[in-house]
């Protein structure tokens, strides 16, 4: 016991006064900060796009004005006289999209005819171009059901009636645990705790590098233990102020977000003592840590939905604790929940954990007997 709270203390002092620890802390709370202050603006607004205007009539006016008052996209007067001159915006950048009108636009509505607007958008960022694709779309059917409801009005049809035949189905959106199409609410969270993962993972993963090296298991254990108490008390902090400060509201309690955090880096820090005692050589060790967990944002299906995956990366995605407990803070930030209510992910984690101290057991038992073994048959 003496052992291990010397080791705890020694690895407290060392992240509050050693330097490069904090520069670590540093750079977590300023990338932390930096992320919150990217997404300020919740939601995509006011992306540049050009209406090329060839119709020039009262309706193309409109639907010009319905596009320009959409939330996600303005209108931006510049002088265009020619498709090659909207390609030419398109490929510079400076706009996201370009809409032509066709100057037979207001005469084949008149005339019954099926009229056609070209909308040309940059799908090089998919995120602006979804948005802006069902802005504009939004808007052109908008209009096109107006004109629609007008023609039947004038044959002769009750507003109502003109409505219903017009527009026979209606769809109710309701975006459920993120309404407003919030992307903070959605990236923040993640983003945030991904950062803390990474400044974990290094810390856990120093340990056991050999230019450090602890006198003893207890006092070793002692050293993760501090920076796992550090880590927790940072996610809490991030619970309690950076998620407020990025107008996210976390649904359950914090005692409920405080568990999980803890069986989550309780899992991390035996996996890396797993990886530890199992590969050959500390650095090693510690390069495949490394890697492995640089890439948990991406296994952890936030970025990309992991039943996707090939198999074998499905499998890989499993084993990393920063998957479960994605998926968890995306259960608990959304929704008022209770700890028996994500009886999943908290059991996925306490698999892994019993694994990774299994495989430390076994790397232990292996390392004392294959060096006896050889001798004994040298």
């Amino acid at each position: 016991m003496r052992a291990f709270l010397k080791g705890f203390v020694h690895e407290a002092r060392r992240l509050v006064s050693t330097p490069k620890y904090l520069v670590m802390l540093f750079l977590l709370l300023l990338m932390s900060w930096i992320t919150t202050e990217i997404y300020q603006g919740l939601v995509i607004r006011d992306v540049p796009v050009v209406v090329f205007d060839r119709d020039g009539s009262g309706l193309s006016r409109t639907l010009r004005r319905y596009i320009d008052a959409t939330r996600e996209v303005e209108v931006v007067q510049v002088p265009i006289s020619s498709v090659e001159d909207a390609q030419a915006l398109l490929t510079r950048g400076e706009v996201a999209a370009v809409v032509l009108i066709p100057s037979s636009f207001s005469t084949d509505l008149k005339h019954g005819r099926e009229p056609r607007v070209l909308v040309a958008i940059d799908g090089s960022n998919i995120v602006i171009a979804k948005n802006v694709s069902k802005a504009i779309s939004t808007a052109i059917g908008t209009v096109s059901a107006g004109v629609q409801i007008t023609v039947a009005r004038k044959l002769g049809l009750p507003e109502e009636e003109a409505m219903a035949a017009v527009v026979p189905i209606t769809v109710d959106e309701n975006d459920m645990f993120n309404p407003a199409t919030n992307y903070a609410v959605y990236i923040v969270p993640a983003a945030t705790f991904f950062l803390l993962h990474v400044y974990a993972m290094l810390l856990f993963a120093s340990v056991f590098l050999p230019d450090d090296p602890s006198p003893g298991i207890a006092h070793r254990a002692g050293r993760i233990s501090a920076i796992g108490v550090t880590s927790f008390l940072l996610g809490v902090a991030f619970f309690a102020l950076l998620m407020p400060h990025a107008h996210i509201t976390v649904q359950s309690s914090l005692g409920v977000a405080s568990v999980v955090l803890v069986a989550f880096l309780v899992a991390e820090a035996l996996s890396i003592a797993a990886l530890a005692r199992v590969l050959p050589g500390p650095l090693f060790a510690f390069q495949v840590t490394i890697i492995l967990n640089m890439l948990a944002l991406m296994f952890s299906g936030i970025t990309w939905p992991t039943d996707m995956f090939p198999q074998p990366l499905q499998q890989l995605a499993a084993w990393l604790p920063f998957t479960p407990f994605a998926d968890a803070l995306r259960m608990f930030i959304h929704e008022p929940l209770q700890l028996e209510q994500l009886h999943g992910p908290l059991r996925q984690l306490g698999q892994q954990a019993l694994v990774f101290a299994g495989l430390i057991a076994a790397g232990h038992v292996a390392r004392r007997t294959i060096p006896a073994l050889r001798r004994r048959f040298a």
